[in-house]
């Protein structure tokens, strides 16, 4: 993967590993097992799984920047320092809402 070091590529394998049967239990729950597993089934899952944790991150980013912005700058018409304020929205991302919060 672009971007990630080996070493924490090596972190992501060990844990994927030490929690693959819970993740395989909830990728397979439902699976009437009279039929055959068709991988889409797999892999539909799996999507769903990295979308849930994209979206995660993407929470876990915006949060990381408001908290490094400053609480007020000066204001574009006087030039006075105001205060911002925290408002809450959700974006839409190709993954799912993100609850973010932001100044305004």
């Amino acid at each position: 993967m672009d971007g990630i070091s080996d070493r924490l590529q090596q972190k992501m394998e060990r844990l994927f590993l030490e929690a693959k049967d819970d993740i395989l239990k909830a990728v397979l729950a439902g699976w009437d097992r009279k039929t055959p597993l068709h991988f889409s089934q797999v892999e539909a899952a799996c999507h769903r799984l990295a979308a849930h944790w994209s979206c995660y991150l993407q929470e876990w980013a915006a949060r990381e920047m408001t908290a490094e912005s400053p609480e007020s700058v000066a204001c574009p018409t006087c030039g006075e320092l105001c205060s911002l304020e925290l408002a809450g929205r959700t974006i839409l991302s190709t993954d799912g809402p993100v609850p973010i919060l932001e100044w305004k």
